[in-house]
């Protein structure tokens, strides 16, 4: 009951009077799917709903033969402003997310999955629309949510968290078709932390992200996590680009590299400093 008021007061204080509806393209009415029986949308009326979080990708990485691999969905919880939308139009900033991030050891000789992150989320999300001038033409969203943590194993190697943040994020189109986006996010653990009860020194309680690009070509972005107090964390440098410019033609995939350096890639070994570069394919970034 504690995390679910918290949660509320979260949400509350991120819908005021300065915050619009977002994700447009979730307020279109409802159609029903085609005669096609195999139309994508036939017999699921809700998957309009649906869409994508976190990037997805499959990496690989040397020394030792690795792969990186996250899936990750988020599902607009009411739509269309219509029933309790309506009545409360607060929750139609409403979702549910997931994201599941696996590390799999492709040097063993029985190649088994090392590690992995499961991340159920449930968060609020708002635009803002009343702006000082510097801020006139950029976009200003902000996020606050509450998430459970853990990698599914029992015993010594279990690792669970739960946490609620704040993030904010705004984005400043520039010219020739660039966009440079900014995001702040501070969280706080709850809850139970027996299993890994330092782990706040590890993997701290803010980040900060940056990102820069074009959206249809070459896009950078950083990560850096951390804590104050401990002096210890991580930052990871993404870069991407899409296939379909470099002569594979109807290719809709990303060519995808990252680095990570510091702790907390995985929650196994949350404690343990590592450095690891990999390449390969996502389908979101």
């Amino acid at each position: 009951m504690r995390v679910a008021a918290l949660f509320l007061v979260l949400a509350s204080l991120a819908a005021g009077p300065a915050l619009a509806e977002t994700a447009v393209e979730d307020t279109a009415p409802h159609r029903p799917a085609a005669d096609n029986p195999d139309e994508p949308g036939r017999g699921n009326a809700f998957l309009r709903n649906l869409s994508v979080y976190e990037p997805i990708y499959f990496l690989l990485g040397p020394s030792p033969f690795d792969a990186k691999v996250q899936l990750s969905f988020k599902y607009h919880l009411f739509t269309g402003g219509e029933g309790f939308a309506k009545k409360w139009p607060i929750l139609s900033g409403l979702y549910f997310a997931y994201t599941q991030t696996s590390f799999w050891d492709l040097g063993a000789p029985s190649k088994p999955f090392t590690d992995s992150s499961f991340r159920p989320e449930l968060f609020f999300r708002g635009h803002l629309t009343q702006l000082p001038g510097w801020l006139e033409h950029a976009d200003v969203d902000i996020q606050a949510g509450i998430f459970h943590e853990s990698n599914g194993k029992s015993g010594v190697d279990s690792r669970s968290l739960n946490a609620v943040y704040v993030r904010p994020t705004v984005s400043f189109p520039l010219k020739h078709h660039l966009v440079l986006n900014l995001s702040l996010q501070a969280w706080q653990y709850i809850g139970s932390l027996s299993d890994n009860p330092n782990i706040g020194d590890y993997r701290g309680h803010a980040s900060i992200s940056v990102s820069f690009g074009n959206p249809d070509g070459i896009m950078l972005g950083s990560t850096v996590r951390g804590g104050i107090v401990s002096g210890k964390g991580n930052v990871s440098v993404d870069a991407s680009y899409p296939l379909s410019a470099l002569s594979f033609s109807n290719l809709d995939l990303y060519l995808y590299t990252q680095l990570y350096h510091g702790y907390g890639e995985d929650l196994l070994d949350y404690n343990k400093k590592d450095t690891r570069f990999r390449i390969g394919i996502a389908f979101v970034r």
